[in-house]
């Protein structure tokens, strides 16, 4: 019995250990298999060249606006691929002396112990001068290869994410080789400073084209949320223009130029043409623009001021120089130029300017037409028409105002436009006490208080038949006497004459 429990208890032993031993290989195999399913990240060097083509591990004695190109590459050696992989670059902006550092890392389980799942490498520049600095330009960084091992070679803008905490280019499949390029360029430490330069770039008869151009002067800096507006286009004609355009910068301060615009001619103007607002900008310098006469939104031209497209920065080189170009179209006012005529008739037909061989007996009327009009190119405003009557008639009725005191009728219209012909028409009655004659009846017009033409018609008056022996016409509204006596000249020596 006892034999039978020792069995037994030995038995039981043994289960036991051999779970045991189960158990471990079976944590063995599987690490084995983990640690053979994992990523190698595995990175060169980094590489510098001042002219993209010799290539060296170290630079030193750069000047300002010295390029630098970086390279380095990568390869996921490991069996599996490797995801959520992030690219970092630490280039420090406070030091002429410079040690670039580039660094690889992804999530994804290593592949064995000796297997990598990041990596960094540096490069030294040694800039020339001590307030020099190295200028990353993030438009340059770029990743390429074959991410997703389809064959194609696809490439990666890695942009400001590179410097400013790193940048995710998602998964890369094992044994492809990714390569990484960046560029930074010397510059001189200082902060931003906008400049505008304003200019007419073409002009003729109907239409001036402008050209602004947005800069930065401070090499190497950046110009935020930069921004552009017009001040109004004046509304009054005149002989010239002046437009004022005002660049403006969150951290770059503002800048405003004038242009004036001369005309051809007297009393023009222009004004804005809509939707002609257009940007060319070679936004990283490398030669070709980014936005070649791409519209813009001018909604906001002449108010709150029309933003650089997406808000992109303004880099401080002279090869980054923003141009904006908008076209207004030229109005010509030109001059008024007013004319009246003056007409008279014993009837309201036949009209004449000279009515000397017919004569008007106290109580007639006399029919009076005004012609009036603007042959000039211009509209004129303030036009009044003033007929002095003579003194020996009145008005009697029909248009315009009479005024008893000067006895003058006037006719007034607020704006006489270029081209325009009018007219107005009265009657006046002869007067009882009236002294025979012939009377020049004037019209005069003017334009704003300003005397412009004046015409006069001619008529005559008697009393009981013609009036004998007058030669001499008297002005408008004058006194007869002159008349009288001459007259009564010409009657003695008729007499005389016949006396001898």
């Amino acid at each position: 019995m006892k034999n039978l429990k020792s069995v037994i208890s030995n038995f039981a032993k043994g289960i036991l250990i051999g779970s045991a031993f189960i158990g471990v290989f079976s944590l063995f195999t599987n690490s084995t298999k983990a640690q053979s399913g994992g990523i190698d990240l595995n990175l060169d060097s980094l590489q510098l060249s001042r002219d993209n083509d010799n290539w060296v591990s170290s630079l030193s004695d750069l000047n300002l606006n010295q390029k630098v190109y970086f390279f380095t590459q990568f390869e996921n050696k490991g069996p599996v691929t490797a995801d959520n992989v992030i690219l970092k670059l630490d280039l420090p902006d406070n030091t002429n002396n410079v040690t670039a550092k580039f660094s690889i890392e992804s999530n994804s389980p290593r592949n064995g112990d000796s297997a990598k799942g990041a990596g960094e490498v540096t490069a030294v520049i040694k800039l020339k001068e001590s307030n020099f600095r190295l200028f990353y330009n993030s438009d340059s960084a770029k990743a390429k290869g074959d991410f997703d091992g389809d064959g194609a070679i696809t490439e990666i803008a890695l942009g400001g994410d590179l410097l400013n905490g790193g940048k995710n280019i998602g998964s890369v499949v094992s044994g492809k080789n990714i390569s990484v390029t960046f560029e930074g360029y010397v510059i001189v430490s200082g902060d931003p400073k906008l400049d505008t330069a304003f200019a007419i770039k073409s002009q003729n008869s109907d239409k001036v084209s402008f050209m602004l151009q947005l800069h930065n002067t401070v090499v190497g800096t950046e110009a935020k949320d930069v921004k552009f507006k017009l001040s109004t286009f004046p509304e009054s004609f005149g002989k010239s223009a002046k437009i004022t355009a005002t660049g403006s910068s969150q951290n770059a301060g503002s800048s405003s130029k004038d242009v004036t615009v001369t005309f051809d001619k007297d009393s023009s103007r222009i004004t804005y043409i809509p939707d002609s607002l257009k940007i060319s900008w070679d936004q990283d310098g490398n030669g070709a623009n980014d936005y070649n006469e791409k519209s813009l939104n001018d909604s906001n031209l002449f108010s709150s001021g029309v933003s650089l497209p997406d808000n992109k920065i303004l880099f401080g080189c002279y090869d980054y120089i923003v141009y904006i170009y908008f076209d207004a179209k030229v109005e010509y006012q030109g001059t008024p130029e007013i004319w009246v005529d003056k007409f008279v008739s014993s009837k309201d037909s036949d009209y004449k300017d000279n009515l000397e061989n017919k004569s008007f007996k106290a109580g007639e009327k006399i029919y009076f037409l005004v012609e009036f009009g603007n042959k000039g190119t211009a509209d004129a405003t303030g036009v009044v028409i003033k007929d002095e009557l003579p003194s020996y008639v009145k008005f009697d009725s029909g248009e315009g105002d009479y005024d008893k005191n000067g006895n003058t009728v006037e006719y007034k219209v607020d704006t006489l436009k270029a081209g325009q012909k009018d007219e107005f028409r009265f009657t006046a009655k002869v007067k009882d006490d009236m002294v025979g004659g012939c009377y020049d009846n004037k019209a005069k017009i003017y334009a704003n208080g300003q005397d412009q033409d004046k015409d006069e018609a001619t008529f005559c008056l008697e009393k009981e038949g013609k009036v004998l022996g007058v030669t001499t016409l008297p002005e408008t509204g004058g006194s007869p006497i002159g008349l009288v006596v001459a007259g009564i000249m010409s009657l003695l020596g008729f007499g005389l004459r016949r006396a001898r």
